[in-house]
């Protein structure tokens, strides 16, 4: 999964794209005073659509780094995702401004 793009706007609504088309959306609720700080996606588009997913993120520099839990599960508690835990581990480079 090399070529996603995911998008998140100032309300927090995120699309995740796959060659131009949206594969998954989700409202995004942040909390950036919790260590680490969290993540909560309600998906409103794609296969997990009605289900919300609990993760972590941190952001270093231009790189955003999300661990979330399988909709349903626990919120992670560090940025790893170990066969069979049920935990995805993603990092998203921001695009230059042209």
């Amino acid at each position: 999964m090399k070529k996603i793009q995911l998008t998140i706007d100032a309300g927090g609504k995120a699309h995740a794209r796959r060659e131009g088309t949206v594969f998954i959306a989700a409202a995004t609720e942040i909390d950036p005073d919790k260590n680490p700080m969290t993540i909560d996606m309600a998906y409103t588009e794609g296969d997990p659509k009605g289900r919300t997913a609990l993760g972590i993120y941190k952001i270093e520099d231009d790189v955003l780094t999300i661990c979330r839990a399988a909709p349903g599960k626990a919120r992670p508690s560090e940025f790893s995702s170990q066969p069979g835990s049920g935990h995805t581990l993603m990092t998203y480079r921001r695009e230059k401004s042209r």
